[in-house]
């Protein structure tokens, strides 16, 4: 799982970067939890409090999410 960081973040992290990690985070918790297909969308941002908006300007895409969750997953 992604690390959900419990020490206090570093002040140069930006609201995107912010934003974009809790997108990923709650993403994978969820697609692990309740399965990929069963997942929506709507779901994702209700629980990382980040507009839908801000979910398609950083991933365009549930599939481009999937595919950084991968991404992230792997490099740990």
């Amino acid at each position: 799982m992604l690390d959900t960081g419990t020490q206090a973040r570093p002040r140069h992290h930006s609201r995107k970067e912010t934003n974009k990690r809790k997108l990923l985070q709650t993403a994978c918790r969820l697609f692990c939890k309740e399965g990929i297909h069963a997942t929506g969308i709507a779901r994702i941002i209700e629980e990382s409090g980040v507009s839908r908006r801000t979910l398609y300007l950083h991933f365009g895409s549930k599939e481009n999410l999937l595919k950084a969750v991968f991404e992230a997953e792997a490099s740990i």
